[in-house]
């Protein structure tokens, strides 16, 4: 063999060694991206199980705060029904009372009239009397 050809003979084994190692980096590579990749994907989906678990942890919290704000709400209306009602029957009482004091004021007032115009007349002088001493007497 040759200087020459024992140099190219050398030089096929460099390279081949040189592919070899190229194949072998390129494969070692892959292999740590793929891990990668998958630890990559693992983070994502803990991350999105967490977020999932806040989202749902969020919303039973309003439903819940919803939920108590609505009992809230009604027994509040519940009681201020029962207030309304209590006010509607006193008001109304009172309003009874005023009615059937206009009433007597009224009836009264009539009286007075009646004897101040027919008072005079000898018709109605004893039933006047009787009318004026009902109005002067206790009330």
């Amino acid at each position: 063999m040759t200087a020459d050809q024992h140099a190219a003979k050398l030089r096929a084994e460099q390279a081949a060694e040189a592919k070899r190692v190229r194949d072998e980096e390129e494969r070692l590579a892959a292999e740590r991206r793929a891990i990668e990749d998958a630890q990559r994907k693992e983070r994502e989906r803990i991350y999105q199980e967490s977020q999932a678990a806040l989202e749902a942890e969020r919303k039973r919290a309003v439903a819940e705060a919803e939920a108590t704000a609505a009992k809230l709400k009604a027994e509040r209306d519940a009681k201020e029904a029962v207030e309304r009602k209590k006010r509607e029957a006193e008001e109304a009482k009172q309003r009874e009372v005023a009615r059937k004091k206009a009433q007597l004021l009224d009836g009264r007032a009539l009286l007075k009239d009646f004897c101040a115009r027919f008072g005079d007349l000898p018709e109605f002088l004893a039933i006047a009397g009787e009318i004026n001493a009902f109005l002067t007497g206790p009330k």
